[in-house]
């Protein structure tokens, strides 16, 4: 039997340890094409680069047996690239991270990490975004590489998954197991500084506190991610709200 051809791709650059990481455990199970943004493109959730071209350079890092891409755009652009242009055929899945930090609650709507496996959706095809929660460009991906390595056995097998996408949370250290769950419902509280510079002009740094809009609920990713559990999250394409659409009557 054939191995899957797997296509992975980060929001935090090429050259992040969590992209290594995650590449490393993919080729135990696959055959891999790295297509990633040569810098940090963090926070660009769906955003995709429409004026100007993206400049595309093979990258060795991985080693002769995986074919990589620095490519200089967002990580959708890089997963609409690959899957129409760099790689040989249509991949089996699509993976992204490991992030460094958590995308759980409101960050499924900012993170380039889960913009990538959204588009993998949006072009039917099977995407799972890993982050770990640990922000350190150093962190330790030990505990996290058993977890991800299931987590992609299983989709790899999952037939009936259709216009969906996967968040998984891994917790900073020992894990005590995996739990399917929804995403928190949470806000950012934003607290923007603003500043003169040397020749007059303004400008100003976004800064913000997470708020848990639901701290008492123990159903969810912050409230298992906490207690030392992976969590999956599905993610829908369909973004229609059907209780409001039956109540509207125009």
């Amino acid at each position: 039997m054939s191995k899957p051809l797997i296509l992975i791709t980060n929001d935090d650059g090429i050259q992040s340890k969590g992209i290594s990481v995650l590449t490393a455990i993919a080729q135990r199970i696959g055959n891999v094409v790295v297509a990633a943004p040569d810098s940090s493109y963090s926070g660009m959730s769906h955003a995709m680069t429409v004026n100007k071209p993206l400049v595309t350079k093979p990258d060795e890092r991985f080693g002769e047996s995986v074919r990589a891409f620095a490519i200089g755009g967002t990580p959708v652009d890089c997963v609409k690239l690959a899957v129409h242009e760099l790689v040989p055929s249509r991949p089996d899945i699509i993976l992204s991270g490991i992030n460094h930090g958590s995308n759980v609650s409101s960050s499924v709507h900012y993170s380039g990490t889960i913009g990538a496996v959204r588009e993998a959706a949006l072009l039917g095809i099977r995407g799972v975004a890993f982050s770990l929660d640990d922000f350190d460009h150093d962190a330790d991906f030990s505990y996290a590489e058993p977890v991800v390595a299931q987590v992609i056995e299983y989709f790899l097998k999952a037939e009936n998954f259709r216009n969906v996408f996967f968040s998984v949370n891994i917790p900073k250290g020992e894990v005590r197991g995996i739990k399917p769950c929804r995403a928190t419902l949470g806000h950012w509280l934003e607290d923007p500084h603003s500043f003169t510079a040397p020749d007059g002009s303004e400008y100003a740094w976004l800064f913000g506190k997470y708020i848990n809009d639901e701290p008492s609920d123990n159903d969810t990713d912050v409230a298992w991610l906490n207690q030392g559990y992976a969590t999956v999250t599905p993610c829908r394409i369909d973004v229609c709200d059907y209780d409001v659409l039956r109540q509207l009557n125009f």
